[in-house]
C-alpha cells in the first residue's frame, strides 16, 4: 500500500509550483521530498 504522505507531497510539490519551494514549505530537503513522489 502507498503511503498517504507521499500523495499530499505531490500535492504540495505543485501547489508551491516545484520541489524546492515544497521542501522549503514543508520542512524537508528537496533530495528526500522528490524520492518519494518518485515511489509514486
Amino acid at each position: 500500500m502507498q503511503d498517504l504522505n507521499d500523495l499530499y507531497y505531490y500535492v504540495q510539490a505543485v501547489d508551491h509550483g516545484g520541489f524546492a519551494p515544497a521542501g522549503r514549505a514543508l520542512g524537508m530537503p528537496k533530495s528526500k521530498l522528490s524520492r518519494r513522489i518518485a515511489k509514486l
